[in-house]
């Protein structure tokens, strides 16, 4: 009877049991990855997205028929390297819109479109050579850009720095400035711990990015700082530093803004749902966005 009565405690016990259930999709998709600007051909990367449970690893897509084309009816077929890249001789142009066709085998068609923004001209950018403390346990040397909102529609805007050292010359040879901002209105697109010497260290982006909703139309002064790496101000080397204002596409704005809330929620550890990133490829996954920019040397300030 005993044992009668255990056999019925046991299957009972396994019946209430809630089996684990991540309710995850295997199937693979597209992944596209795209930003373009005038003055560059298109270049467009595949890779093939990772099933959740899966060893996260880059799958480079070949192979495929990827075609661009923009509002004008211009068309182009766009060569690959091997390595999931695939270039095309279309130079983009501000205030056209393009669009991305990609054909792979066992995928169905991915597309997507998206504009090229005009760029906006930076009117002043200075930075001061002394180091000054920011955000409670942060340091950097201070920086203002001035710029002109030029209005009548929603403008997003991106800001990075680039680090020249003498005779570097063009600034694909310069280094990347790492920015901190007490301005709650900036988003970040997700904090690098970066180490300053032997025992220091300061979180700081590669990029800051904000849209025009304070200053539609206005005059608008952003101040910021520039953590010290890549970039000693008081040795005598001389460095150049230029700042790089970009005029971003909704699409793109949404993407780093979504990002950044996916990796703070990453970083904090927290059983928050996953955030969805921004995702303009029908048929797939990832971005295929247009930008302009427009750079200025900083002025020096003592």
């Amino acid at each position: 009877m005993n044992r009668l009565l255990l056999l019925i405690l046991l299957i009972i016990s396994a019946a209430c049991e809630t089996p684990f259930d991540p309710k995850v999709s295997p199937d693979t998709k597209v992944v596209v990855n795209s930003f373009f600007h005038p003055g560059n051909p298109l270049k467009v990367n595949l890779t093939s997205s990772n099933y959740i449970l899966e060893p996260e690893q880059i799958n480079p897509i070949n192979q495929a028929i990827v075609k661009i084309s923009n509002d004008e009816g211009t068309h182009e077929l766009l060569l690959e390297d091997g390595k999931g890249n695939y270039a095309s001789s279309l130079i983009p142009e501000v205030g056209k819109e393009y669009f991305l066709s990609v054909q792979v085998p066992g995928f169905p068609e991915a597309t997507s479109v998206d504009v090229i923004p005009a760029s906006v001209p930076v009117q002043s950018f200075t930075v001061s050579t002394q180091i000054a403390s920011v955000n409670l346990d942060g340091f950097g040397y201070p920086a203002k850009l001035t710029f002109t909102d030029p209005g009548a529609v929603e403008n997003y805007y991106g800001i990075e720095v680039v680090i020249l050292r003498p005779g570097a010359g063009d600034l694909l040879n310069g280094k990347q400035g790492f920015l901190i901002t007490e301005d709650p209105d900036v988003g970040l697109t997700g904090n690098v711990d970066i180490q300053i010497g032997d025992s220091s260290s300061v979180e700081a982006d590669p990029i800051l990015f904000f849209n025009d909703i304070r200053f539609n139309g206005k005059p608008h002064t952003l101040n910021f700082f520039i953590a010290p790496i890549n970039v000693n101000l008081s040795s005598p080397i001389g460095y150049e530093i230029h700042v790089v204002l970009k005029s971003l596409s909704k699409d793109y704005y949404d993407y780093l803004q979504t990002s950044a809330f996916q990796k703070r929620i990453e970083d904090e550890n927290t059983f928050a749902a996953p955030v969805q990133v921004a995702n303009n490829i029908q048929n797939g996954l990832g971005i295929f966005a247009g930008f302009s920019f427009h750079t200025l040397e900083a002025d020096l300030l003592e």
